[in-house]
C-alpha cells in the first residue's frame, strides 16, 4: 500500500488525486482514518473515499452516524454511505482483509442533468461533508 503523504505531496505520482476529492482525502486523514483510494467520480459517478481497515468498526460507525446525523443542513440533499468491503487477506486493497468505502451519494441529480450542475453540486456537497468530518473529529478528540 502507498504510503498517503507520498501520493498527497508528489506531483509527479502516476495516478495523482483528483484535485476535488482532495479536501474529503485531507479531513478524513487528518481524523486519523487513513485513506488508500478514493475518486472525483467525474461527473458520472459517485464520489468516494477508501479507508484503511486498520480503524475500529465503533469509530466508523460512529462518523457515519455523525454524518448521517447533519447531512440534512447542506443545500444539496445528499446520503454519506459508509460499508465495510470485504476483501481477500494481504490484498493490495486492505492487508487485513477489509476497508472502509466513504461514498457520498448525491438526490436529485439525473442521467440527463448537465454535467457542470454535477459537479457544482457535488463540490458543494463535499465542502460541507469536509467540514462535517472536521467536527466530529474535534468533538471525538
Amino acid at each position: 500500500m502507498t504510503n498517503w503523504k507520498t501520493v498527497r505531496f508528489d506531483p509527479t505520482w502516476e495516478e495523482p488525486i483528483d484535485p476535488e476529492i482532495l479536501p474529503l482525502c485531507d479531513a478524513l486523514n487528518a481524523a486519523g482514518l487513513e485513506t488508500i483510494g478514493s475518486c472525483w467520480g467525474h461527473c458520472r459517478d459517485w464520489p468516494y473515499a477508501l479507508i484503511s481497515g486498520n480503524i475500529a468498526d465503533e469509530q466508523a460507525e460512529c462518523l457515519q452516524r455523525y454524518l448521517l446525523a447533519h447531512c440534512d443542513e447542506c443545500e444539496v440533499n445528499y446520503l454519506p454511505c459508509m460499508r465495510k468491503d470485504i476483501v481477500s487477506i494481504g490484498s493490495v486493497e486492505a492487508e487485513n482483509g477489509h476497508y472502509w468505502d466513504l461514498e457520498i451519494h448525491a438526490s436529485e441529480l439525473y442521467c440527463d442533468t448537465p454535467a457542470a450542475d454535477v459537479g457544482k453540486a457535488y463540490l458543494r456537497i463535499l465542502d460541507h461533508v469536509v467540514s462535517l468530518i472536521r467536527d466530529w473529529a474535534t468533538e471525538a478528540g
